[in-house]
């Protein structure tokens, strides 16, 4: 991959005999959920977002921190939302690829990786600071985080392996207020980053968490 090509594909539409939404269970939300004896039911987020990728060594968005890599976006939110919910599946399901209005990358159609998979261990965090996105260009600091949630294995998940989190603004005193956010994946093993994953997203209301960069301050 050109490192410097950091574009992420916005499809305009695949065809396909089996449909995304019959391939995965859709992603429910916290605060919509109702229980009936030991079911929980949870209706869909307001809004959602498939994002596609592998990862092959060398790959721009991930970063090694302490010795660990971590596959790394940011991105912005610029109103306070109700919930937010991530959940990563590793490999990308065989039968499952993107379909119109999804994101997918480069690497995720070019790579001979896609077959493989790692135990996926995914974190977000907020920056202390900046709180306006035109506070971005000119911010020279590396900002401070604060971890808000994570997860590394998911029993919700079909592949307990598999990670999930949803976050919802008020409890534990944690809060979505407008800012600049980071997602990280990684592995709950300390081992190289290398295959395909699928990251879902989906928010309360309804807005998209994108766009995804490897570098804050192309925000």
């Amino acid at each position: 991959m050109n490192l410097k090509a950091f574009t992420i594909l916005v499809l305009i539409g695949i065809n396909s005999s089996i449909s995304f939404a019959q391939r995965l269970s859709p992603f429910g939300a916290e605060t919509s959920q109702r229980k009936y004896g030991e079911r929980v039911n949870r209706n869909p987020y307001d809004a959602s977002l498939s994002y596609f990728e592998c990862i092959d060594p060398g790959n721009a968005f991930v970063v090694k921190e302490n010795g660990k890599e971590f596959y790394t976006l940011y991105f912005f939110i610029e109103d306070t939302l109700t919930e937010v919910g991530f959940r990563v599946l590793s490999p990308v399901p065989e039968l499952t690829s993107p379909n119109k209005g999804h994101l997918a990358t480069e690497d995720f159609y070019n790579s001979k990786n896609k077959s493989k998979g790692f135990n996926s261990f995914v974190s977000i965090s907020k920056a202390d600071e900046l709180e306006k996105r035109n506070e971005l260009l000119n911010y020279k600091a590396e900002p401070t985080w604060k971890l808000i949630g994570e997860n590394d294995d998911s029993k919700e998940m079909e592949n307990s392996e598999n990670s999930l989190i949803r976050i919802v603004n008020g409890k534990n005193n944690i809060f979505l207020w407008p800012g600049l956010y980071r997602i990280q994946i990684s592995t709950s093993e300390n081992e190289e980053l290398i295959g395909s994953f699928l990251l879902q997203t989906g928010a309360i209301p309804a807005v998209q968490l994108s766009p995804f960069v490897s570098d804050w301050r192309k925000l």
